[in-house]
């Protein structure tokens, strides 16, 4: 038990878990446990791996952006599935365009090191993703004055990934706005969902996929007693797979995101 202030205390209800594990499990597992459907799976368990990047120290925001060329792809469903793991998705799920960047980054510092989704990326301007993506992989949102010039206080920090979603590729959009956007491009992991594969049938998925919204956050309530009862051993193995990783790729310095992300999941 721990005491809460601020935006924390409003989302006491949302991150207390609710209903059952074996539920979620059967749920998740009907959906997603499938050969074809690798795409989707990785994004469920980036959501799953979302506190594990503070282990790492000091990497920020790890971007994983899911993209396809229209809907009905299954992009906003796997996005709440990932929330479910922890919390209530309803309250994490937050769309370009009707939530403001200080809003985004007033979410992404209250839940610190869970995952957040933030859909419809590729509505913003070209630079304002350029921005955005390097204010969401820096940890922390911009510095600024308050209306006096001094220098307002903030303890917005967090350490955990991010999922967005958008119909364009958040690569093509830097692109445009620069010349070389490289440093941005390389702070995002971005692949696209080519077609719905789902065998589930219209009407079951109609029945299956509400159920994450009745039950939530017991997963993450298992994961969370593990990583804590085992830290320095989960350090330990999240280290030695971020150098298998970029060993077997021989990734470099400028790609150690994605190693982070990698060994995360």
């Amino acid at each position: 038990t721990v005491p809460l202030t601020g935006s924390a205390q409003s989302l006491v209800k949302d991150f207390t878990p609710q209903g059952d594990l074996q539920v979620w499990k059967d749920t998740v597992d009907r959906a997603y446990n499938h050969k074809g459907v690798e795409d989707l799976q990785f994004a469920i368990l980036a959501g799953m791996a979302a506190p594990l990047v503070r282990m790492f120290n000091d990497y920020g925001g790890m971007v994983v952006y899911l993209h396809s060329g229209d809907s009905g792809k299954g992009k906003t469903t796997i996005e709440r599935a990932a929330l479910s793991t922890w919390s209530s998705w309803r309250e994490q799920q937050l769309t370009c365009g009707r939530a403001t960047q200080n809003a985004i980054f007033a979410s992404l510092g209250t839940v610190s090191n869970m995952p957040v989704v933030i859909d419809e990326m590729t509505n913003l301007e070209n630079h304002v993703v350029g921005q955005l993506i390097h204010d969401l992989s820096a940890g922390s949102p911009k510095k600024r004055c308050d209306a006096g010039g001094s220098l307002a206080i903030r303890d917005d920090r967090w350490e955990t990934i991010i999922l967005g979603s958008g119909n364009l590729l958040l690569g093509e959009k830097l692109a445009q706005h620069r010349i070389s956007g490289e440093a941005e491009r390389l702070r995002i992991f971005e692949y696209t969902i080519d077609i719905a594969r789902s065998p589930i049938e219209q009407s079951e998925a109609l029945r299956l996929f509400p159920l994450l919204s009745e039950h939530y956050g017991v997963a993450g309530r298992e994961l969370a007693r593990y990583m804590v009862d085992n830290y320095d051993d989960v350090k330990a193995q999240l280290l030695a797979t971020q150098d298998k990783i970029g060993a077997k790729f021989q990734l470099q310095r400028p790609e150690r995101y994605w190693t982070v992300l990698l060994a995360s999941v």
